[in-house]
């Protein structure tokens, strides 16, 4: 394998500058939205122009319909304002099909009462590839920065189930390590040359660890712990990292675990919709407004 080129670095001032970026990417929830907001950002709340966001969990938490989320509001607001703003979508699993996308765009676009054309629009801004296997994973990643070059109006992308197929028994110690450095690599050059922010799901594993911390096998003392699959190497210096999850009563939350520059908030309460995230709404104003019925919940 060819040596990786290594990625370039950046001075504090940059970090705080493109954090403070005047375009940000929503998810639709301004809760889930705070966690991603400078603390020193006055406005504009969300993800900005050349950042990564992880959003790690356990399965059915949502973190494929949060991703949705930030594509469908970042192409209706692309539609609606005339503006050129596309979007990638690396599928790994299966999970973030066209189908998925076009029918949420549908209730999207009749939710909020917009022209009948618009799921289309929104659908032909929408760039698709399916990731069925390592081989054309390690393509994608090393042909990235190349296809960016060719769609200049891709300003974000979004890798649904990044470990799908880097299972951590598939591989020897240098394959991982090499595969790591491929997708830092890549994803810091996506973000200091071609402006465009990344968004990518992990799904957490569950490890067990002794009382020491220490790695363990199934002993009476062992603690069973969700971990990310990939550690913390492959992060660049512009990811803000959120894990979503149920609480004791069942109820989904999200906490910030790190991020670039302080942010609005570090622990918040969101719920689920057919559209994706969404805020919890005052009792009083739901009792006002009951004639507005809100999209069913659904899992992810």
């Amino acid at each position: 394998m060819s040596a990786l080129a290594i990625a370039p670095s950046q001075s504090a001032a940059s970090l705080l500058r493109a954090s403070l970026a005047a375009h940000r990417f929503s998810s639709g929830s301004a809760a889930l939205d705070s966690l991603l907001t400078p603390s020193a950002l006055a406005s504009r709340p969300g993800l900005a122009h050349g950042q990564h966001l992880e959003l790690m969990g356990p399965p059915g938490i949502g973190k494929t319909r949060t991703a949705l989320g930030f594509i469908l509001e970042a192409r209706f607001n692309a539609v609606l304002n005339d503006t050129s703003c596309e979007v990638l979508v690396v599928d790994a699993e299966g999970s973030l099909s066209p189908e998925l996308i076009h029918s949420t765009a549908v209730e999207y676009a009749t939710y909020n009462t917009l022209p009948t054309s618009a799921p289309r629009q929104v659908c032909e801004g929408i760039h698709y590839k399916r990731i069925c296997d390592i081989s054309l994973l390690v393509a994608f990643y090393h042909t990235l920065p190349s296809w960016l070059n060719a769609h200049p109006d891709v300003k974000l992308v979004v890798l649904d189930s990044l470990t799908a197929h880097l299972r951590p028994s598939t591989f020897d110690f240098k394959q991982r390590e090499y595969f790591l450095q491929l997708i830092k690599t890549t994803l810091t050059t996506v973000a200091t040359h071609h402006d465009v922010s990344v968004i990518t799901t992990t799904q957490l594993t569950l490890k067990l660890f002794d009382a020491d911390g220490r790695p363990s096998q199934f002993t009476s003392d062992a603690e069973a712990l969700l971990v990310p699959p990939l550690g913390d190497s492959w992060i660049g210096g512009q990811c803000w990292r959120v894990v979503l999850y149920f609480d004791s009563q069942g109820e989904r939350q999200a906490s910030l675990v790190s991020s670039p520059v302080p942010s609005r908030g570090t622990e918040v309460a969101f719920q689920m919709d057919a559209l994706g995230p969404c805020d919890w709404l005052d009792p009083d104003v739901m009792a006002d407004d009951d004639h507005d019925a809100e999209p069913a919940l659904v899992e992810e």
